[in-house]
């Protein structure tokens, strides 16, 4: 099943033993688009805590409910890797920062790092090399991504507003864009991930080899039917031939 995720957010987390906190938001790697992480906001029961869930540990969101259920029980979802979303950039962020929630190293000076890397790793230079190493350029949050750019082959069209992924692989498969930067009155339509051939985050856009005008005259997003095969094949052949 496909579902947005700005839908998702707020949605209720359930633990296997009760409610466990809130979705926030997503990362996913743009080089194959598959989900690495729903990050939780558990501050409602430790305050400012954001945890990292990895698909594995998801079950089905349930729309009607509005609750989104996971397979741990909300000690080991405590225990889970902290970090502190709203402070961070994830493309331009080291590994330290995506994995363990530590400070950016360009923010922090170095009297933090004495207390847990030894003296010959102290250095803002070491720590960089460090996190250099295990840097993944591709790591995207869904709410940074929201507000980017569509370039198509001839120009600017329009910016992203949701991005929609199938439950079946944890796999974004599409992006809703909206048009109404450069078409009056506005209009919603769907971009499929296959069709884009760059990523560009200091820049906040995102390319795709369409003319503006093929773009425009697309077929108006219909979320109700996005359950209908034929609905997404038609919209991946509308692109492509």
């Amino acid at each position: 099943m496909l579902h947005s995720v700005k839908e998702l957010e707020g949605y209720d987390i359930f633990a296997a033993d009760g409610h466990a906190g809130k979705v926030y938001e997503f990362y996913f790697s743009d080089s194959d688009w598959f989900i690495q992480y729903l990050i939780a906001d558990i501050g409602h029961w430790l305050y400012g805590r954001f945890v990292l869930l990895e698909p594995q540990d998801l079950l089905q969101p349930d729309p009607e409910e509005k609750i989104f259920p996971v397979i741990l029980t909300k000690e080991q979802i405590q225990n889970s890797p902290d970090i502190s979303t709203k402070k961070i950039k994830v493309h331009r962020n080291s590994y330290l920062v995506n994995e363990y929630g530590w400070p950016n190293f360009f923010e922090t000076s170095e009297e933090f790092y004495s207390d847990v890397i030894s003296d010959s790793e102290i250095s803002k230079d070491g720590v960089q090399r460090h996190a250099e190493e295990h840097y993944d350029p591709h790591l995207r949050s869904t709410w940074e991504m929201t507000g980017f750019r569509l370039h198509a082959s001839d120009g600017e069209i329009g910016h992203v507003e949701d991005l929609l992924f199938d439950d079946s692989n944890w796999k974004v498969r599409y992006l809703c864009v909206n048009l109404r930067n450069w078409l009056p009155g506005g209009k919603k339509i769907l971009i499929p991930v296959l069709l884009i051939s760059k990523v560009d985050a200091d820049q906040q856009s995102i390319c795709i080899e369409v003319p503006r005008e093929k773009i425009r005259l697309s077929p108006e997003f219909n979320p109700s039917r996005l359950k209908d095969v034929k609905y997404r094949e038609d919209l991946m052949k509308y692109y492509t031939t």
